[in-house]
Formats: structure tokens, C-alpha cells, sequence
């Protein structure tokens, strides 16, 4: 990176100190820089620096951290969240050290004290922050370039190739082709899915690199996922006759809360790496669980196999970049980027995880992820009683009884396996025949006339040519095998029916879809009439709105991007009608999902986010009353407290005090983070009385500037569900102050004090 030249006449100061009068030190010491006069400006409040900054753009801050006295932490915090591009160098005296070193830590460029403030160090000072920001300018840009072009070339290049896999897929399945002619078909095939792989690997990787990794957390069906990787990868394990099983613990919740799609990636590149370095054997799936916390659990996620085994020499470098499982010396048939490794590390530490391998050579390998998951009490498959129930496993492969024998033994059933060439010589499933239900062959290394036969064997060794017989093919995935076993054994008995999503298909709401793509309108209202809704119409914000002011509509589906006035315009406009109509549920439809995209639909007003395509499970699961809300007890309030689901999320946030312990330094007298608890529970009761009597006196600004520190101390703490509530709080001010919502006050000072008691009983140290 090439350094940046820093030209004194160019740079542009701002100087924020509580008494900027022409005798400060400050200002003089930055005067005899040689700067240009009128490029040094001064502000003596918060209110001004904020003004000034907002109206100007300026190469550095000098900030009094006594500008608001006394809470200079929190003014830089306030500060630095809304420009932390800016470089600010923090002003104190060196009786503030321990606040001052809390800024640095937090993100200010450097620290002065007042009484040593000398020509020279200020010129390096300023210099080295405006050098060393402007560097991070230009590698942040050079990042979104190389990003943005990395996806274009993806998008160019997976176009025409495409286009050649469908081809050779075509060709693959002429009857025209020689036996050479479909070897290099085959060939040409492999080499184009290769390439795919290495550019999404490469896009991946480039997305990880600049942070523009984008996790969403929705509640889906763990089982089915790792059922659906199974299906995923059972051919490629079908042509090298490994066995590919899943031994999910019954303890594991059915529903958990994570990003579906990049879980499913993580699962998808380990179990390819485990086939792909495995000649013979299997590779499982095993998943297990233990509880943390109400509704919180400790996911951990095996990929077993019995592959050749990773040298502990390679072993520490697996998850680095470009890092390769096996030299291509040892496994000739095995290429690939070196970056699927990297690729899950980086998402597992993204989700707040933790990720390993253990292995020994000629053995196999386990590789491991850990994740601490919010999950659901509900019910989402099947279940069935099989108790009492007894059955005998026999097969050829040992390991693949074992496996079966693993599957059955998480449900409770009780099984014997025997070989099957044993078996059907010895008069052992004789003796053993009238106690067991039914019997589970596994046909894997028989051939076709030979499954037939050890059928009929196996039925006149036990004497039962009625016996109940399940066969076994390559993949065991455990799901179907319960079902199987059940429709066997007519086993109805505590089955329970999937109730993930209560069905509501007669909701009786008048919905309003609004949406310029006349495909989208037809669509939604097709959904929308299945869930016994009757609907109406507009093509762009601006009729939405006018149709709203004159029909009593129960929702409003507004999509984002329209001509006229666009989904967030009209949102707003919304929002300023008589209160009846102001309260009218809003829900974005957006094809963009992204973090951005949400947070400006929120904060315009809109009370969910629906992403396209739209399906009927989305729409009732938005449009269905929840079944408790804060609004049934304050029908006035507009700000939908329950719509937050803050009992989704924690009082506290783990890693974000985790991580505060460890700023701690060994020298420090007193607790960093026992100082931020003290601070936050002395200041934090004023705030919210300020907060309170701004509802009392209607003060818009009052709520909104409160609301808004508030939510700074509770952010930094970890204190996430005061710190979403305050946010909302602070977005609608306006309405608030207007309807003089005074229930917003009380469930403010409730998260506040729920988060006191957790942070005092957990997190301080004793007497601190």
C-alpha cells in the first residue's frame, strides 16, 4: 500500500472542546501547525459538533472528552457510531486515564493530555490518523472492487458454463457414443462442475475477506437439513460404496434459529471433503445437543469418517486458506481449492462458533463445529412409539450394522445384528425369531438374484414366511428408516402431526398489495385468497396510500423498489395519518435481503419483513395473530412491543462481555468492565426518567435523544433487548410523544432492570 502524502495547507480540523475560547491550548498548539486558519473550525457542545460534521467534512477530531461532562465515554461512543471513518484523537487530562484508554480501545486514533500537549507530537498525532485512515479508505475500496468484480466475473463466467455442463449432460445420455467417446464426455462434465465449485469458492472467500458475508438467522428444521445433505451427496457415495448415515440424539430440538442456507454450505463442504477422502468405509452425520439456558442449546455437529486420516503436522493448518486436506501425492484422484475449510471456519466464527478436527492416519477424521443456537419447543416431524419393540439387523457389513444398530438404539429400540452369512447357516434367528417384530436386511454388497434369495432363506430359517422384513439400500438415512419401520409395524400410537406452523387458512383479513409487477399482485393475491383474505390493489406507493386513507384495510404488503413514491416513501406517509390508520400493520416485500435493506424498512416504519419469492408458509406465518402480545394490554400503544420478540432474544449478549473482560489489562487497578457495569447502573435510571417525561410533555426530541443514549450503554454492555427496544423506541419518537405512550417507559425500565440483575449476579466481580 502506498503511503499517502499528508499536505498540512489541505487537512481540514475540527476542534470539539467544553471552553474553546482563543486562550485553549488546543487550538493555539494546532494553530502554530502551519495549518490554514480558516480550515481549523471549534465547537463547544455536542449539538455543535454534530452540526458541524454533518455540514463539513473534516480530516480529523480533537475531542474534549469533557464537551458533555460527565459523560465523555458516551459522547465519543455517540460520536464515533455515526462517523467511524472519522479519525478522532481524544483530549483529557491525565487525571482521565481510565476513560481515555476506554476510547482508544473503542476506537479513537490516539490520546493527548492537555497540560503536555506539545507542537511536534500534535503534528504526528494528526498526521499519523489522517495517513493511517485514508490507507484504510483506499483498502476498503480496493476490497469492494475486488468483490464487485469477483461477482460479476462469476456471474460471466457460470452463464456459458452452464451452458456446457447441460450439454455434456445431454451427450452423457445419447446412445450414440462409444464407450471412449462417454469416458471423455464424463470428463469434460466433471472439470465444468469443478470449475463452478472453484468459483463459488473464490467468491466466498472474497466475501469473507471483506466482511460483506451477510447472516440471517430464521427458525428451520435442523433434522431435514441434515436429511437433505444426506440426498445431496448419496449418489457421489453410491459410486464409491461408502455408506453415508445420520445419528441425530433425540435431545437435539427439532427447530433451531440460524442461517439456514450457509449452515447447509458448512454441512455440504464437510461431508464432500469426508467422501472425497475416503476409499472405503462410511461417513455419518452426527448431531447431539445440550441445553444452556431456556430455549438456548449448544449445538455440536460431527462429520465422521473413516478415510485416511489427516498428519497432525497438516492438521493445524486445515482451516487456513489455500490449505489442502492430502498432498496430491497420496491421493491422486483428489483436487480442489483449498478453501472449503477456510470457507466454514469463516462462517462458523461469523455465527459466534467454534470449529476442529481430530484425526489419526489410516484411521479417519472427525471434523466438529459447536454453535450456541436459540431453538423452539415445537414439534416438527413425526415421532412414533417404538417402545418394546425388538429387531434383528442382519447384512454383510459390520460397520453398517453397528450404524443401524446406533439409529435404532436413539429411539429406544432394542435390536440384535448378526451377519448375514452366519445367519443363514446357523439356527441362531431361529431361537431368536419369536421375539422380535420385524427384521432389517441390509442388501449393501449383494447382488440382485442374491437379495431375493437370502430374503427367502432368511424367512424359512426363522420359520415366519409372514415375518416383517425392511430392506436396506446404500444410504441410511435415519428419518426414512422410522417411517418405514412404522408403516411396517402399523405404529400410529403418539405420532404427532407437524406443528412447526399452526395453519390459520381463515384469517378474514382485508390485505392491501401493493406492488408495480403485475405478476407479484396476481401471485400474493392468489396466497392471500387461499388464507381466506379478501384483498385489493396498487401499483406504487402513492395509491397505496390514497387507498388506504379511504378503505379500512387490516395489512398493508408494500413492495420496496416502485415508480412514483417507493414502499419506504409511502411507509412514512403512512405513518403521519390519524392514528387509526398510522397503526395499520405494514409489511416490506423485497427481493433484497439484505442487512441494509432491512434496517430501512424498519426504521421507515414498517412493522416485518417478508423477503421474495413469496410463499404461503411466509405470509401465514406474518399475517397470524401471535398468540401473546404487550399490545393486549396497551391497545393504545403504537409501538408493537411484541411484534420485537425480544423473548427471542437474550437479556445479555455473552460474546460481546467476553470480550470486554478481555480489554482488561493485568496492570489495570480496578475491573474494565466492573467500571462500564458501575457507570451503566448509576446513569442509566436518569436517563429513563428523562425518557419518561419526555412522553409526559410530548418532547419529540427529549425521547429520541434519551432513547438514543440509552441504547449506547445498553449496546456496549451486550444488553440486547433493551438495546432493540430503545432503538425502536428512538425511530418513533414522534408517535410516541404524540399518543403519550406511557407503557413504553415502564417496559423500558423493566429490560433495564432484568439486565442490572444478570449483569450484577453474572458478570461483576464480588464487592467490585
Amino acid at each position: 500500500m502506498k503511503k499517502v502524502e499528508i499536505k498540512l495547507e489541505e487537512v481540514k480540523l475540527l476542534i470539539a472542546e467544553a471552553a474553546c475560547s482563543e486562550e485553549s491550548i488546543v487550538l493555539k498548539r494546532a494553530r502554530a501547525l502551519g495549518m490554514i486558519s480558516s480550515n481549523i473550525k471549534t465547537a463547544c457542545t455536542l449539538a455543535e459538533v454534530n452540526n458541524q460534521l454533518r455540514n463539513d467534512s473534516f480530516d480529523a477530531l480533537l475531542l474534549d472528552l469533557n464537551i458533555n461532562k460527565p459523560h465523555g465515554l458516551d459522547t465519543f461512543q455517540a460520536i464515533h457510531g455515526n462517523y467511524e471513518h472519522l479519525p478522532i484523537i481524544v483530549v483529557g487530562t491525565s487525571e482521565e486515564q481510565a476513560v481515555i484508554r476506554s476510547a482508544v480501545r473503542l476506537g479513537a486514533q490516539d490520546f493527548i493530555f492537555k497540560n503536555h500537549i506539545e507542537t511536534v507530537d500534535l503534528l504526528m498525532m494528526i498526521s499519523y490518523a489522517i495517513d493511517r485512515n485514508r490507507m484504510m479508505v483506499q483498502l476498503k475500496a480496493q476490497a469492494e472492487f475486488k468483490s464487485r468484480f469477483l461477482a460479476q466475473m462469476s456471474h460471466e463466467i457460470r452463464t456459458p458454463m452452464n451452458g456446457v455442463i447441460g450439454l455434456t449432460d445431454v451427450l452423457m445420455h445419447s446412445e450414440n457414443l462409444s464407450a471412449e467417446e462417454r469416458e471423455i464426455v464424463r470428463t469434460l462434465s466433471k472439470c465444468g462442475k469443478n470449475l463452478i465449485d472453484l468459483i463459488s469458492d473464490i467468491l466466498d472467500i472474497t466475501k469473507l475477506e471483506a466482511e460483506k458475508f451477510e447472516l440471517e438467522a430464521t427458525e428451520f428444521n435442523l433434522r431435514q437439513l441434515v436429511g437433505d445433505t444426506l440426498k445431496l451427496f448419496s449418489q457421489t457415495a453410491a459410486d464409491k460404496a461408502i455408506t453415508l448415515a445420520d445419528l441425530v440424539d433425540p435431545n437435539v430440538p427439532s427447530l433451531v434459529e440460524c442461517d439456514n442456507a450457509h449452515m447447509g454450505q458448512i454441512l455440504s463442504n464437510l461431508v464432500g471433503n469426508a467422501i472425497k477422502f475416503t476409499s472405503n468405509g462410511s461417513v455419518s452425520i452426527r448431531v447431539s445437543s445440550k441445553q444452556t439456558e431456556k430455549r438456548r442449546c449448544l449445538l455440536r455437529v460431527e462429520v465422521v469418517d473413516t478415510g485416511m486420516g489427516i498428519p497432525e503436522d497438516v492438521r493445524e493448518k486445515l482451516f487456513s486458506e489455500y490449505q489442502q486436506i492430502a498432498a496430491a501425492s497420496l491421493v491422486s484422484d483428489v483436487r480442489g481449492t483449498g478453501l472449503g475449510l477456510a470457507i466454514c471456519a469463516g462462517l462458523i466464527k461469523r455465527m459466534g462458533g467454534r470449529i476442529g478436527v481430530e484425526s489419526e492416519v489410516g484411521k479417519g477424521s472427525t471434523f466438529w463445529f459447536e454453535l450456541e443456537l436459540n431453538h423452539s419447543d415445537r414439534v416438527s416431524e413425526r415421532r412414533f412409539d417404538f417402545s418394546r419393540r425388538r429387531v434383528v439387523v442382519v447384512g454383510l457389513s459390520e460397520q453398517r450394522r453397528s450404524l443401524v444398530g446406533e439409529q435404532l438404539s436413539l429411539r429406544g429400540i432394542e435390536s440384535v445384528c448378526i451377519d448375514l452369512n452366519f445367519a443363514l447357516d446357523h439356527s441362531t434367528l431361529w431361537s431368536l425369531s419369536k421375539d422380535f417384530d420385524v427384521a432389517l436386511l441390509d442388501t449393501h454388497g449383494l447382488q440382485d438374484e442374491a437379495v431375493s434369495q437370502s430374503l427367502f432363506k432368511l424367512r424359512a430359517r426363522c420359520n415366519r414366511p409372514e415375518m416383517p422384513v425392511l430392506q436396506l439400500g446404500g444410504t441410511l438415512p435415519q428419518a426414512t428408516l422410522y417411517e418405514d419401520l412404522a408403516k411396517l409395524l402399523g405404529e400410529v400410537g403418539s405420532q404427532n402431526r407437524d406443528q412447526s406452523v399452526p395453519r390459520r387458512d381463515n384469517l378474514g383479513l382485508h390485505v392491501l398489495v401493493a406492488d408495480d409487477n403485475d405478476v407479484n399482485r396476481r401471485v400474493a393475491v392468489k396466497l392471500l385468497k387461499l388464507l381466506g383474505c379478501t384483498t385489493l390493489t396498487a401499483e406504487d406507493g402513492a395509491e397505496a396510500v390514497e387507498k388506504l386513507k379511504s378503505t379500512e384495510v387490516d395489512v398493508v404488503l408494500m413492495d420496496c423498489r416502485m415508480p412514483v413514491m417507493n414502499g419506504i416513501e409511502a411507509t412514512r406517509e403512512i405513518r403521519k395519518l390519524p392514528s387509526e390508520k398510522a397503526r395499520t400493520r405494514i409489511f416490506a416485500l423485497t427481493a433484497n435481503s439484505s442487512r441494509l435493506e432491512r434496517e430501512a424498512c424498519l426504521n421507515a416504519g414498517m412493522d416485518a419483513f417478508i423477503p421474495k419469492p413469496v410463499t404461503l408458509d411466509d405470509l401465514r406465518s406474518k399475517l397470524s395473530p401471535p398468540t401473546t402480545s404487550v399490545e393486549a394490554e396497551t391497545p393504545s400503544a403504537f409501538v408493537s412491543i411484541g411484534s420485537l420478540n425480544l423473548d427471542q432474544q437474550q437479556t445479555l449478549d455473552k460474546a460481546t462481555l467476553k470480550t470486554l473482560q478481555e480489554l482488561e489489562e493485568p496492570q489495570d487497578e480496578e475491573s474494565f468492565l466492573d467500571d462500564l457495569i458501575n457507570t451503566f447502573v448509576s446513569q442509566a435510571p436518569a436517563v429513563i426518567k428523562s425518557i419518561g417525561l419526555g412522553i409526559e410533555t410530548q418532547d419529540e426530541r427529549r425521547i429520541e435523544h434519551y432513547s438514543h443514549k440509552l441504547k449506547g450503554f445498553s449496546r456496549n454492555l451486550g444488553a440486547m433487548r433493551l438495546t432493540t427496544l430503545c432503538n425502536e423506541v428512538e425511530n418513533k419518537a414522534q408517535v410516541i410523544s404524540k399518543n403519550r405512550e406511557k407503557s413504553i417507559a415502564a417496559a423500558i425500565e423493566k429490560e433495564y432492570l432484568q439486565a442490572k440483575k444478570e449483569l450484577i449476579e453474572d458478570w461483576k466481580r464480588p464487592g467490585a
